[in-house]
């Protein structure tokens, strides 16, 4: 039996550990019991964050409270049960207890998944909800998607370098430096601004010709329509806007103090 449990973290972090179980149980023909989707965030009410990162019928495996408990239950019980805490993806388990719970480390995130990118695409979108994946199929080819993490990223400090520091908002001179440099390219590009924050917090960007503010629909939709880009810029240290890129086949630029392997 597999079991996947899902970390409290954002959507990002949340997909590694999913896409692991699900190219393991592909690769053993088994399914997958997922465990703790439900879970109240109280950080971004307590921030006053504009988005709340509240997954509700994202995926086919949600369940209701009771069906949650009765298999919280049932992993409990196999507590002396010999489990394979994150095996390798390839490994064949028959008769064995999977776990899959961890976030990859930040040097690599995308390390097991790499091999597997077509398939974890099209896996990823069938345990999507029919409903948001008729969202998803109506979404058109963008120009530009530009992601700014803000939420409970910390703002850097005067002083401090930013090739230093993790979970710290991007600088703004980077995205600005970013949408002068693909203007120079591609004159007639427009971009749009996809954030976590108020429209507010990124007037910056929001005064220059030809950007706009992206009005979000939800979580998953709005990172398949970043994924269907031409060209991808993220926010450092964000594996939301990472996957973003992993699932598309767009260009992607990262803040050169913050560069991982995404595809």
């Amino acid at each position: 039996m597999i079991f996947c449990k899902i970390p409290r973290a954002g959507l990002g972090n949340q997909l590694f550990v999913i896409a692991h179980a699900i190219i393991f149980a592909k690769n053993n023909s088994q399914k997958i019991t997922f465990l703790n989707f439900s879970q109240l965030k109280i950080g971004p009410y307590l921030r006053r964050e504009r988005t709340k990162r509240q997954y509700n019928n994202f995926f086919v495996f949600q369940k209701g409270i009771i069906a949650l408990f009765v298999d919280q239950i049932k992993f409990k019980l196999m507590g002396d049960s010999k489990f394979l805490i994150e095996p390798e993806l390839e490994i064949k388990a028959v008769d064995m207890n999977a776990l899959f719970s961890e976030i990859p480390h930040y040097s690599d995130y995308f390390i097991k998944l790499r091999p597997y990118r077509e398939v974890v695409k099209a896996e990823l979108f069938n345990f999507i909800t029919k409903e948001n994946r008729d969202l998803i199929n109506q979404l058109s080819t963008i120009d530009v998607a530009v992601h700014v993490r803000l939420g409970d990223f910390q703002k850097l400090q005067k002083g401090v370098s930013f090739a230093k520091v993790g979970a710290t908002r991007t600088p703004m001179e980077y995205f600005i430096d970013s949408i002068a440099k693909i203007k120079e390219r591609y004159p007639s590009y427009r971009f749009f601004i996809f954030t976590d924050g108020y429209k507010t917090e990124v007037s910056q960007l929001l005064e220059i010709e030809g950007v706009q503010f992206f009005e979000s629909i939800n979580d998953i939709v709005d990172l398949y329509q970043m994924s269907k880009s031409k060209i991808l810029i993220t926010s450092a240290g964000s594996t939301y806007s990472y996957w973003a890129g992993f699932l598309g086949d767009c260009e992607i630029i990262q803040h050169p103090d913050h560069i991982h392997k995404i595809v």
